[in-house]
């Protein structure tokens, strides 16, 4: 007790999410997940969300993810956190992270990764292991295109330690890259069913 019901709908709606209340020693009495879903379009959905902790303090969340089929998809996500320390000091922390891959009618895609924040601490109280042992926040962009059989990719990369404070960044670089041809077609352009080992010989670059 208290319980409720609530009927099955086979299309999306808008409403609010059933929150999750709890206890813990850490936190004290809990509230996670006071949520509100709702949806733009066809092509994009978010989730507004809450989380109440009586010792530890609050955090606000923002989901988005979106998708169109053939041409582009992505997800965004935000975080504020409010964080209790001591019974006069709080820290604010904050956390961002969006995804975007896009495909052009030319043949050609771009990838974006951003990631950042504002300390490692936002992820203390979080339930991924594995975000509480990362040490690094990574960013990174690249570009591909398709050129007749070739490939020309460029990107930029930043990477942030979280442990020692150092910064790595990697400034555009630009590929180009055709495949594994045979390395007779140097010398010649005769289609013959020959299987001469020399046949199996290929070069790219």
């Amino acid at each position: 007790l208290p319980f409720g019901t609530f009927s099955i709908k086979t299309e999306r709606a808008r409403g609010f999410l059933v929150p999750e209340p709890g206890y813990n020693k850490v936190d004290g009495k809990y509230i996670e997940n006071i949520a509100f879903y709702s949806y733009i379009d066809d092509y994009v959905e978010a989730l507004t969300a809450l989380d109440w902790r009586e010792k530890t303090g609050w955090e606000a969340r923002l989901e988005s993810n979106y998708l169109r089929r053939y041409y582009y998809n992505g997800r965004l996500l935000a975080r504020f956190q409010n964080r209790t320390e001591t019974s006069s000091t709080t820290r604010k922390e904050w956390y961002l992270n969006a995804r975007h891959h896009q495909d052009f009618l030319d043949q050609s895609s771009l990838d974006a990764n951003l990631e950042f924040m504002s300390s490692k601490t936002i992820w203390q109280s979080s339930d991924n292991i594995d975000e509480r042992l990362n040490e690094t926040v990574t960013s990174s962009i690249a570009y591909r295109k398709q050129v007749f059989s070739t490939t020309v990719s460029s990107g930029a990369n930043y990477t942030e330690n979280l442990s020692d404070k150092t910064k790595q960044i990697v400034l555009p670089t630009v590929s180009f890259s055709l495949p594994s041809k045979p390395i007779y077609e140097l010398f010649s352009q005769k289609d013959n069913s020959s299987t001469a080992w020399w046949r199996n010989i290929s070069y790219s670059y």
